[in-house]
């Protein structure tokens, strides 16, 4: 999803909430199972092979969460917007050898830095990230995994969200949530109502989603979501798993 880098984060709702739900094209996974055995031979007398890294979450300073071990060979961070389709297509293909075949072991640590792209990724990210890094990525999964219905109620109340427009802030992030049916879908994963709303006005937390759409933008030259960077750097044309997979697998050698 490409992205206006010259708008800056706004909380307020902007004057459509139509928004562009486009697909990405299935690729054919690699198969990543036969070339982990080999890598994780080279790697084997420098990883302990006893933990399983792909459950150990941790915040990072930078605004995100990072999963794996923080001593990883190969370090990833993604770039990617909750509202976005090509960002969910990625995370179903990918996450599961991600963590099976690369994270489990310590290769690789993977962090999500959450990019708002629009007025719905505010109070979606804040809500995902509001019961910390132990059971984001478990959130972020569901999220994705449901984002066409939260997206079509999206489409199907616009005269609702637009009705938002001129309230404080809160009232509007709230709003939003009610209005796509996010409000019970966090609810059903432990966050109750007056938590939710605390986290719709976390100042702080609103500040770093500011600071990862400025780092995005200005550090790594980011002009869509999703983007990969790895061990520091930006990976130009890359936004799949069947793309991203060789870029790992050449790290690991």
């Amino acid at each position: 999803m490409l992205l206006n880098v010259r708008r800056p984060l706004g909380l307020a709702l902007a004057g459509s909430l139509v928004f562009a739900i486009a697909a990405c094209d299935s690729n054919t996974p690699s198969n990543a199972a036969t070339s982990t055995q080999k890598t994780a031979a080279k790697a084997g007398s420098v990883i302990a092979p006893s933990r399983d890294w792909s459950q150990v979450v941790a915040a990072t300073p930078e605004g995100g969460f990072l999963m794996g071990s923080p001593s990883a060979p190969v370090k990833l961070i993604e770039f990617g917007s909750l509202q976005c389709s090509h960002c969910a297509t990625f995370h179903k293909e990918a996450m599961g050898p991600l963590k099976s075949n690369y994270v489990k072991s310590g290769q690789v640590s993977y962090e999500l830095r959450t990019f708002i792209l629009g007025p719905i990724d505010v109070p979606v990210t804040l809500a995902a990230r509001c019961q910390g890094a132990q059971p984001f990525f478990r959130i972020v999964d569901d999220v994705f995994g449901t984002q066409n219905q939260w997206l079509q109620k999206a489409v199907d109340n616009q005269a609702q969200l637009q009705a938002l427009q001129g309230l404080p802030q809160a009232q509007q992030l709230v709003g939003i949530l009610e209005a796509t049916g996010l409000d019970q879908f966090f609810r059903a994963r432990g966050l109750p109502s007056a938590k939710l709303q605390q986290c719709m006005t976390d100042q702080r937390q609103i500040e770093l989603l500011g600071k990862i759409r400025n780092d995005g933008v200005n550090q790594y030259g980011l002009t869509g979501t999703p983007t990969f960077v790895l061990n520091g750097e930006t990976l130009e044309g890359v936004g799949t798993w069947a793309g991203l997979e060789p870029k790992i697998k050449a790290a690991l050698d």
